[in-house]
């Protein structure tokens, strides 16, 4: 080897050397400034410091005063610590920015409440972003009446804010200008639920309801029920919201009705198939709840009573229903009206026990009968039926009736009418003179069988054989043809008695004696 090249190896070894003993200083140099960074961003925060310092690198909390750890963990959670303290800032005033990427200088940032009572510092720390709040005071002094009041006042914020977060409903403060200042931690849960694309929460939360619908429940101080659509699941939710005023802000909570809202459509369903099921009957129904405010009704009903269905559908009370039908002489005329709206109070009260059905005769001709029926949970339904016809046909069938009747009475002859099972169903005047004791009466009103009939006939008249085989005739006759025979009675006379088969299984026995014109004195006769 030259000397050349002895030299050439020497050089590279030795500058091979020295490059590596710089970088070795280099990197020795960088973490010397990195610890020493680290150190003095930790001094910044250190333990014993009195103010409420936040830490913060990427929106992630790496170091925190005590005082504030603990306002973190009596305030209301939020996906990350940023987050979370944008929130408790937010009330006062007090906004910070949308990430702490976005603070660039190192000078501080200060940033006063709307009350001047306090104010945050934001700057930046090398790679780290640290917040700090500090209260405005005229006098550092502080007393101990005031250190006491303090901290009740925080005792009591902890115990509303537990208060709060624990409740299973939607509670949420909001501004003048719609803003939202304040949530629980069930607003906070539902906004997860509803938009879990989100990457985390930002300050002020998203607003689950329309800002309109929420309007107008704080102008009108009422409840509403707002409607409010998953988009994941494309599921309808129904909360019921109500407003108080809270200074010039509003405090908002909204409870879930899912299950009230299930119910009722389920009834409203219900309710509508029973009307069209009773759409086809022929009586007229009104049905009253427990406010006795009129829940449903058939068509019928507006045929029967003339009423309009635009009048029943605005659900009037029982008693104006009945006014109105008074109105329209639909039901019969009082005589006072005073009295009839005490009969109208006693109706209800019967139809509650079950017991009330009436007859009501208009004055137009017609006939109603109304039923009135309990039903549960203290409602109540009526029942119009319109029985005209049949009111006029049972007056002509009476009609007929009584002329028949006054036809066999103006008879002679003692007619006496048996049914195939020997009960005593027709007879005239002048068989009830022969043979009723007490004289005349309706054998209707007093049925008598043919046994304690023949009874009478013996006591009345000389022993015969005949009154056994009528028996047989009307009781067990298998030959039903007409036949008669002559009986004697204990005064001498003699009477004929004459039996003839009915349709139906009835038979007819007819006492009458052969000169009709001494009929008087044979009946005076038999009685004496």
């Amino acid at each position: 080897m030259s000397a050349v090249q002895f030299f050439s190896a020497d050089l590279l070894t030795v500058t091979v050397a020295a490059g590596a003993s710089f970088c070795a200083t280099l990197l020795a140099l960088v973490a010397y400034a990195r610890l020493s960074g680290f150190r003095a961003t930790k001094a910044a925060v250190a333990p014993e410091t009195p103010s409420t310092v936040f830490l913060f690198q990427d929106r992630r909390l790496i170091d925190a005063t005590a005082p504030a750890q603990e306002l973190l963990e009596a305030a209301p959670k939020a996906a990350d610590a940023w987050g979370q303290l944008t929130a408790i800032l937010a009330p006062a005033g007090l906004t910070l920015p949308q990430d702490p990427d976005a603070v660039f200088s190192e000078e501080p940032q200060t940033r006063l409440s709307t009350d001047n009572t306090r104010d945050v510092k934001i700057e930046r720390v090398g790679e780290c972003v640290r917040v700090t709040i500090a209260e405005r005071r005229a006098d550092s002094a502080v007393t101990e009446v005031e250190t006491l009041a303090w901290r009740a006042t925080q005792d009591e914020l902890t115990t509303l804010r537990a208060s709060t977060d624990g409740l299973p409903y939607l509670v949420w403060r909001q501004g003048a200008d719609g803003s939202i200042q304040w949530t629980n931690r069930a607003y906070f849960a539902l906004i997860d639920r509803m938009f879990p694309d989100l990457p985390f929460q930002t300050w002020p939360p998203a607003h689950l309801f329309d800002g309109e619908a929420l309007a107008r429940i704080a102008k009108a101080g009422t409840p509403e029920r707002l409607a409010l659509r998953n988009p994941g699941s494309n599921r309808t939710q129904w909360y019921e919201c109500t407003s108080q005023p809270l200074g010039d802000d509003r405090l908002f909570s909204a409870i879930n009705v899912d299950d009230a809202v299930s119910a009722e459509s389920h009834r409203q369903a219900f309710t509508q198939t029973l009307a069209r099921t009773f759409s086809h009957l022929t009586a007229g129904l009104a049905v009253f709840d427990k406010t006795r405010r009129l829940a449903l009704f058939n068509p019928a009903l507006t045929d029967l009573t003339t009423l309009s269905a635009e009048f029943l559908a605005a659900r009037p009370t029982l008693f104006t229903l009945l006014d109105r039908l008074r109105d329209k002489q639909m039901i019969p005329e009082p005589k006072d009206y005073i009295g009839w709206r005490d009969q109208m109070a006693e109706l209800e009260e019967a139809a509650q026990n079950g017991t009330y059905s009436e007859i009501w005769s208009l004055p137009a001709g017609r006939t109603f009968r109304v039923a009135g029926r309990p039903h549960p949970d203290g409602a109540m339904a009526f029942l119009f039926e319109d029985i005209s016809a049949e009111m006029s046909l049972t007056r002509q069938f009476r009609s007929e009736l009584e002329l028949g009747q006054s036809v066999l009475d103006s008879l002679d002859e003692g007619i006496a009418v048996f049914a195939r099972d020997g009960t005593l169903t027709l007879s005239n005047a002048t068989y009830d003179r022969l043979w009723r004791p007490g004289g005349g009466g309706s054998s209707l009103a007093d049925p008598m069988t043919v046994t304690e009939a023949s009874r009478f006939w013996m006591a009345g008249c000389r022993p015969n054989p005949i009154w056994g085989e009528i028996r047989d005739f009307v009781l067990h006759g298998r030959d039903r043809s007409a036949w008669s025979d002559t009986v004697r009675l204990t005064s001498g006379l003699d009477m004929l008695c004459r039996v003839k088969p009915l349709t139906g299984g009835a038979t007819l026995i007819g006492f009458s004696t052969v000169t009709t014109s001494r009929l008087g004195e044979q009946i005076d006769l038999i009685r004496a």
